[in-house]
């Protein structure tokens, strides 16, 4: 048996799409993107649509994705409307540029994946004030990026509530892999890593993020483990 929901609710024109079986459902706006209504969530899904630039959605949008496509820039207002985004999922696109007002209207957005795109952390691809509006971000995803290079502490300086980061780690000769911008994020409790070389694995390598409690370092190349230093991964 096929379960069947209307979704074309009459107050709600904003999420207005066709009648067909549930988490299949053509959105009214874009014929490649699902949409559907889940424990009061609306969900959007745009993954694998061939989309090469960011449509207009509902407002009232609360969890979107458009992983694995290719868009390579974000440009600025581009989520502005969406004010009730919980989960955004830009992952597996070719981005290389997300310009700094890109993100303004999503301070409620809960959960980020910038995972596997081809950005930088330099002022032309990526500023370090572009995260700032995503004041209750909790969980970040920035790993496997193209080019090998670690997040700076100052790009994520004002996401006060962050909980979850997933990001490509480098750590210097000395085996520090964050430097004293990270001491501040009270919240940060689990470190999973993407991309990742450390030169060496010691005391020192986490010394500035004293709240982790779960740390991946699977994916991790360590060449030299320090005395007196154990990683559990």
């Amino acid at each position: 048996m096929v379960l069947v929901i209307l979704l074309c609710i009459a107050v709600d024109h904003s999420f207005r799409c066709e009648t067909i079986d549930q988490h299949n459902t053509v959105c009214f706006f874009n014929s490649k993107c699902r949409c559907w209504t889940d424990q009061d969530l609306r969900h959007v899904d745009c993954s694998n649509a061939n989309m090469t630039d960011i449509p207009n959605f509902p407002p009232k949008t609360d969890i979107l994705n458009i992983n694995s496509n290719y868009i390579e820039v974000l440009q600025n207002n581009t989520f502005e409307n969406l004010t009730n985004l919980l989960e955004l999922d830009l992952s597996h696109n070719r981005l290389i540029r997300i310009e700094l007002n890109a993100f303004l209207g999503l301070g409620k957005l809960q959960k980020l994946s910038l995972e596997a795109n081809r950005l930088n952390y330099t002022k032309e691809s990526f500023d370090t004030a572009v995260l700032n509006p995503l004041k209750s971000l909790l969980v970040l995803n920035v790993k496997h990026q193209e080019i090998l290079n670690i997040l700076p502490g100052k790009m994520i300086r004002k996401l006060h509530y962050l909980r979850n980061l997933k990001t490509d780690l480098v750590s210097s000769t000395e085996g520090v892999a964050f430097g004293k911008e990270f001491s501040s994020f009270a919240h940060l409790t689990l470190l999973k890593a993407g991309t990742c070389k450390l030169e060496m694995g010691n005391n020192n390598t986490f010394i500035y993020l004293p709240n982790l409690e779960i740390i991946h370092l699977s994916g991790c190349t360590i060449s030299q483990f320090g005395k007196g230093c154990i990683f559990v991964t």
